[in-house]
């Protein structure tokens, strides 16, 4: 202090020194206060950052499935090369889903989906999760603890065989238990060069398993009308020629496998062990498809008589179609060449 003050008399003889000796003092207390303030935050916003999702009450009920959608939130991560920790750190970027589907278009990127699942029965309890996607280019699932230890409970490579995966379902899915009155973070990372659009499934074993085959119904049914359709075509080709006849057929047969391929049935039933791409396949067989579809429209209306300029161009667009069917598989990780590709279908 600038001077020695004996008794409290003197110090009220001289505010104007007590105030500037004091404010060092009184600084020095505020930035301390400022600075556990601040880490008390930091340490609140770590320990609540994976609450930020309301928790999924999960259902033992055999028949219900659960609505995943509506608490699952992503992070888009341009790079594709964040690790699950870094992830962690960053679930403040985590953003509801707006949109009506799961779908976040066609880019170069990984998506990650979270959310909070809660077990309220007094029992570990069995939840089935359906991502409704045959194949993608990564697809990963995670499931963090109560206790902080991490599982990864699906883990799908591109080339990986069909017969490789935990459940023979023909869409990527998996079994995971959660303990009995626990809360776990459910973290989904994938990434597609077809498609980024998820028709996710979830809830008991047996719920999952009843939507599935209402679906393969459906499939199974459309299938068998396109192939009838094919058999009346060859029944009359007599009548149509055989260049209709052949134009429709063809577009007939690349749709059935366009249709068979995107819902998982060919990797299923035709080569389940067979370490290939189906991811680029989709796209294969969608070029394969409108290529066809497009030449039976030019001969059904015979514009090769009635407007030979117009045919012409749609000719090339057809042959553009089977050529770039040819370049999808080996090139499906030229963006550039992809997205071209697209615009065809």
């Amino acid at each position: 202090m600038s001077g020695s003050y004996r008794s409290l008399a003197e110090w009220g003889q001289h505010p104007i020194d007590v105030v500037i000796e004091l404010a060092p003092i009184t600084k020095m207390i505020s930035r301390s206060l400022f600075f556990c303030l601040l880490l008390a935050l930091c340490g609140f916003m770590q320990s609540s950052a994976e609450a930020d999702t309301n928790p999924i009450v999960l259902s033992s009920n055999a028949s219900e499935l659960v609505d995943l959608k509506a608490e699952l939130q992503f992070l888009v991560d341009p790079s594709r090369e964040l690790s699950l920790g870094e992830i962690f750190l960053r679930q403040n970027e985590f953003q509801p889903i707006e949109t009506k589907y799961i779908d976040f278009g066609l880019g170069d990127f990984r998506v990650w989906l979270r959310a909070s699942l809660y077990n309220p029965e007094d029992q570990t309890g069995v939840w089935r999760l359906d991502t409704g996607r045959p194949f993608s280019e990564e697809l990963e699932i995670f499931l963090k603890y109560a206790d902080g230890s991490v599982e990864n409970v699906l883990s799908h490579r591109v080339t990986d065989a069909f017969s490789e995966r935990p459940l023979n379902q023909r869409t990527l899915s998996v079994d995971i238990e959660i303990p009995r009155n626990e809360t776990v973070q459910l973290y989904l990372s994938f990434r597609s060069s077809s498609t980024t659009s998820l028709a996710i499934n979830f809830g008991a074993p047996l719920a999952v398993s009843d939507a599935k085959n209402r679906e393969t119904l459906i499939d199974v049914s459309l299938n068998s009308a396109l192939l009838a359709l094919l058999v009346l075509a060859l029944m009359f080709v007599s009548i149509t020629g055989w260049r209709l006849s052949l134009a429709f057929g063809a577009y007939i047969v690349s749709g059935m496998l366009y249709v068979a391929h995107a819902d998982g049935y060919t990797a299923q039933l035709l080569w389940p062990d067979v370490s290939i791409s189906n991811d680029a396949l989709i796209l294969v067989f969608m070029l394969l498809m409108s290529a066809s579809g497009i030449n039976f429209g030019r001969v059904l209306f015979v514009f090769r008589d009635v407007w030979p300029t117009y045919d012409r161009f749609l000719m090339a667009i057809s042959l553009l179609g089977l050529f770039f069917a040819l370049l999808a598989y080996p090139f499906i990780d030229v963006v550039w060449l992809m997205v071209l590709a697209y615009l065809l279908v």
